[in-house]
């Protein structure tokens, strides 16, 4: 049940060395740590986040279970003085045997497929996941945390975010991966009266990062 006035928030990760050089990274996959930069994106991420809520005065930090996740969580979860609370549901999608491949070496290597990947949800990598795959595990979780009373902040990845987006607009997957949604950005959700709503998407504050190719 959705409770009026409830907020999610969710946060995708500061880069790390695969995200730099356009590698496919998902659960189950390398789980490779932020590099220096990812660090200094989570610190700004924290005090983007503090701007933004304020002095709410319900507030609970959660991650997926992979470490770029949990590591861009720590400085908004030590902001707020709470810890970090990792959930699987929350991991990227499993790219099987995608996984560490550029987007370049897809589209030279495998552009039938690729394409398959973004307009048809119930594809699947072989050893990876479906979007269906993805919107059964993280939705409900979704859901639940809009039926919380005060702010939840979800720290995750790009394909969960653009699951509860799609969810939110009634949009089907191939609009969806339109969006941009840059590493450490925000992307918040409230529920209203006439139900939830999308506040903003990939916010990054005054910091300006040109689009990812994956």
């Amino acid at each position: 049940m959705l409770l009026t006035g409830s907020r999610v928030v969710l946060c995708r990760h500061g880069v790390t060395d695969f995200t730099a050089s356009g590698r496919w990274d998902g659960r189950g996959g390398a789980d490779p740590a932020l590099n220096a930069e990812g660090h200094a994106q989570a610190r700004d991420l924290a005090a983007r986040v503090g701007a933004f809520i304020g002095d709410a005065p319900e507030v609970r930090v959660v991650s997926s279970s992979l470490r770029r996740a949990k590591e861009t969580a720590a400085p908004v979860a030590e902001l707020f003085g709470t810890g970090v609370t990792p959930r699987r549901v929350w991991d990227e999608l499993a790219f099987g045997e995608w996984d560490g491949l550029t987007g370049d070496e897809l589209r030279g290597e495998k552009p039938d497929e690729l394409l398959r990947f973004w307009g048809d949800e119930t594809f699947r990598v072989p050893g990876g996941e479906s979007h269906v795959d993805l919107h059964t595990r993280v939705r409900p979780a979704f859901e639940k945390f809009m039926g919380f009373s005060g702010t939840t902040v979800v720290v995750t990845h790009w394909g969960p975010i653009m699951s509860c987006i799609s969810l939110v607009l009634g949009i089907d997957l191939l609009p969806a991966r339109r969006l941009n949604l840059a590493p450490a950005s925000m992307t918040s959700f409230m529920v209203t009266k006439q139900g939830p709503q999308v506040e903003f998407i990939n916010d990054l504050g005054a910091r300006v990062t040109p689009p990812e190719s994956i």
